[in-house]
């Protein structure tokens, strides 16, 4: 039967996929992450998996004591920074 509804709704362009249950975090997730990810939520439309590669990119930075300035170009609302 389940076969058939979903071969029924992809004749029509459509597909069934299970939804991403938003309670359990990606195992790479350091407590650092998710609470940088709880804070910012309210304010960015950016993925966890993205906001986790900003802090990375951010941590590295820091170790690394790049010089320079930090630009957010091409966003809708600054939603990354």
């Amino acid at each position: 039967m389940k076969h058939l509804i979903k071969k029924q709704i992809n004749k029509f362009g459509y597909d069934i996929v299970k939804k991403e249950n938003r309670d359990e975090w990606p195992i790479d997730f350091e407590d650092l992450h998710k609470r940088i990810v709880s804070k910012v939520s309210p304010f960015t439309m950016t993925s966890r998996e993205r906001i986790f590669g900003l802090i990375e990119a951010t941590k590295y930075v820091i170790q690394h004591s790049i010089d320079g300035d930090i630009v957010e170009c091409g966003v809708w609302r600054g939603g990354s920074m």
